[in-house]
């Protein structure tokens, strides 16, 4: 970042229609591309990136090596292809020094630029962040899904109360998202 010559600049973690950039709101559409530098301590020996969803399509450079793509990232809509999936990527042997270059357009939804934070951190962390994270996410759903047959069975065997059934189908709903998602 180069605030000396007052170039504006926008935040990596999320989407740059979410931010005032240069004092200025941007669309939602559009193309962008981020670079950041970052310095290591030593001895890393792998790391990695998880990306998140991005808003719609990206290419990563990590040290003038193309490491991820998502979709195709364009200038126009009919260049871009849009792609949602959230990756990790492993990096062997980094050095003391990352150079990120991160191409994304979107011309597709209302925000542009990626969906949350990129994390770096050791392979094995961020491995087992993603365990975690499944594990966590399955545990919400079976929770939603016995709320909701808890629910219904209170609303057969009681005065039914549409209310109890009101709640079963959002209890229900909330699993579906959450599996869908």
């Amino acid at each position: 970042i180069n605030q000396q010559k007052n170039i504006p600049f926008a935040i990596f973690s999320e989407p740059w229609n979410d931010q005032s950039i240069d004092e200025k709101e941007l669309p939602g559409t559009g193309y962008a591309t981020y670079a950041a530098e970052i310095i290591l301590p030593r001895g890393m020996d792998s790391l990695a990136l998880e990306i998140p969803a991005v808003y719609n399509s990206y290419a990563l450079w990590v040290n003038g090596t193309l490491k991820s793509v998502n979709g195709k990232v364009g200038t126009a809509a009919e260049e871009e292809l849009p792609e949602w999936k959230p990756k990790t990527i492993e990096l062997q042997s980094p050095g003391d020094t990352l150079r990120l270059v991160f191409h994304v357009s979107n011309f597709q939804t209302a925000k542009g630029g990626p969906a949350s934070a990129i994390r770096l951190g050791t392979t094995e962390g961020l491995k087992s962040m993603n365990v975690i994270h499944k594990l966590s996410s399955r545990w919400v759903i079976v929770f939603f899904i016995l709320i909701s047959i808890t629910f219904l069975i209170v609303f057969i065997l009681t005065a039914r109360y549409t209310m109890l059934l009101y709640f079963s189908g959002l209890a229900l709903a909330f699993a579906l998202r959450l599996l869908f998602s």
